[in-house]
């Protein structure tokens, strides 16, 4: 009962289709579940920014709770020095002496606060420009893979590695998309309002009993002819015959303030030191009005899940990859059987695409 399964969940029903949703968790909302703690909204799995650039997903969103307008900025700890992430122009001219001079050849070659990525100025032919790329690979870059992936930023997934670019002006924020807004009364209020439908019926801390054998899929012991939208990992619900996909996991560390502003930024990265990656400070995000005399930080130690932990990352290298490809290509005996959802794709996707997904399987029923 994530943002994909309650999305989902709601189209149907609003179709007219009687619709069961079940969710091990005794929570809604999966990795967006938060909750109000004197009076601060805490995202209890780390901090979910909203935007996209997908007028259709805005659109059906809007209608669940309101929204404030909020534009995520990171800065992250290099070299002794806050810098904005993704690095941009004010980053360069607080770590590198010949700033003015990269600045300007960069203004030539690349259209105004356009994105670009770490491999692009890589490949570029003026050997300052590779130089200032090799620096933001391994000062930035690097070691923030190895610690939130376990490897080197060669070993993943392309898709992975674009999704932090390299900013070819002086924009600070983190995203650049059309829309970006947080929900004023959080993700899991938004949630229960889509599934409070008189045709959706949740069952919320029940994991059920789902078998798959021979074209059949069996849910608690009675064969299901209807669609089953699955949103779960793909080697449990086979058995794990092929071994297990690989996901990373996080170790969240809070810890609480009597004043309400700790942190220089919404969230502060830290590539180099330490074993944590970031900290977040709830105040700057997901309350339009911060708190004057309370705030909650939130440190991000990320690690290889093991079989009992919450997966939030799947690993996406060439191995695991292949693995799933073999899982997937179990479900074709399986005609009513639709995946969706960051764990059943194997992909590390946004809210707004998973919520884009929901809205395209609901418009073939």
């Amino acid at each position: 009962a994530g943002p994909a399964g309650c999305s989902l969940a709601h189209l149907l029903a609003d179709k007219g289709y009687k619709v069961e949703i079940y969710e091990q968790r005794k929570t809604l909302a999966g990795n967006l579940y938060d909750y109000r703690k004197n009076g601060l909204l805490i995202q209890k799995y780390g901090p979910h920014i909203f935007h996209t650039n997908l007028k259709n997903v805005a659109d059906f969103l809007i209608d669940f709770d309101e929204w404030f307008f909020y534009e995520h900025r990171v800065k992250g700890r290099v070299d002794a020095k806050l810098v904005p992430i993704p690095f941009n122009f004010s980053s360069i001219e607080k770590t590198q002496s010949n700033a003015k001079e990269l600045i300007t050849k960069l203004k030539k070659i690349y259209p105004d606060n356009s994105r670009i990525s770490l491999g692009e100025l890589l490949k570029n032919s003026d050997a300052s420009l590779v130089k200032l790329g090799k620096y933001i690979h391994e000062r930035v870059f690097k070691n923030y893979s190895q610690k939130q992936w376990g490897l080197a930023l060669e070993e993943l997934d392309p898709s992975i590695a674009k999704r932090v670019p390299i900013i070819m002006g002086y924009d600070d924020r983190y995203f650049d998309d059309r829309y970006q807004m947080m929900p004023r009364n959080g993700y899991t209020a938004l949630f229960e309002k889509m599934l409070k439908h008189p045709n959706i019926k949740l069952k919320l801390g029940i994991k059920p009993n789902l078998r798959l054998i021979d074209g059949i899929i069996l849910l608690n012991g009675k064969k299901i002819t209807e669609p089953l939208f699955y949103t779960g990992s793909l080697d449990d619900l086979f058995s794990y015959c092929f071994g297990r996909l690989a996901y990373r996991t996080v170790d969240f560390q809070f810890k609480e303030y009597a004043f309400g502003s700790k942190l220089a930024a919404a969230t502060i990265n830290y590539p180099n030191a330490y074993k944590f990656t970031r900290i977040s400070e709830f105040n700057k995000i997901t309350m339009e009005k911060p708190c004057e005399n309370y705030s909650v930080t939130v440190k991000e130690f990320p690690r290889l899940a093991s079989e009992d932990d919450k997966l939030y990352y799947p690993l996406s290298n060439q191995d695991n990859l292949k693995r799933y490809q073999a899982y997937l290509a179990l479900t074709k005996d399986y005609p009513n059987l639709y995946l969706l959802g960051r764990l059943a794709t194997y992909k590390y996707l946004n809210i707004d695409e998973v919520v884009n997904e929901a809205l395209k399987i609901a418009s073939k029923f």
